[in-house]
């Protein structure tokens, strides 16, 4: 990649043009960096997650990189982004063990109330199977957890591979 003429830069030369206010240095650093990026994102694992999540976090760790980057310290650029990237990695990793917004993971959305805290239907988005399927029960398995849909009637009345529709006279509604 050879935008600008600038390859006969270092990185730390680029980054005070950038400070200057040179247009197009931030993302030629970004494309000489992505595949620091893909590479370090493939070496982890995230819990309900999948590599092109990492690597967008990467990335977000070397956009960090290009605007904290101070050109007068004493380390070279690749390092301070490669602490970058790996620190954002890290913090992503971190968070998804915590299992703390893993009902925010799964659309839930209850409708049509027949009477007061009777629920006759129910939209699920971003499951990705079905655990347990009966007229009373049904166990859907969601990115980081099950959801459980406990009631009478229960029936699946549509499905794709991203949502579903149930119906029946639905009782409640958790996250295990």
């Amino acid at each position: 990649m050879n935008m600008g003429g600038y390859d006969n830069y270092t990185d730390e030369e680029l980054i005070r043009r950038l400070r200057a206010g040179e247009e197009g240095i931030a993302d030629y650093l970004v494309g000489k960096y992505k595949d620091l990026v893909r590479q370090k994102a493939r070496a982890m694992f995230l819990i309900g997650g999948e590599t092109d999540d990492l690597i967008q976090e990467g990335m977000i760790g070397l956009f960090k990189a290009v605007r904290d980057y101070q050109p007068d310290k004493e380390t070279a650029f690749r390092t301070f982004a490669g602490l970058c990237i790996d620190r954002q990695l890290y913090s992503a990793i971190q968070n998804s063990n915590r299992r703390k917004h893993q009902p925010l993971n799964t659309y839930v959305s209850l409708s049509e109330e027949a009477q007061e805290g009777e629920f006759h239907e129910l939209w699920v988005e971003n499951y990705k199977g079905i655990i347990e399927y009966t007229p009373q029960s049904i166990i859907l398995q969601a990115k980081t957890g099950q959801i459980s849909i406990c009631g009478c009637g229960l029936v699946i009345d549509y499905y794709t591979n991203e949502d579903m529709k149930i119906i029946g006279d639905i009782r409640c509604v958790s996250y295990l």
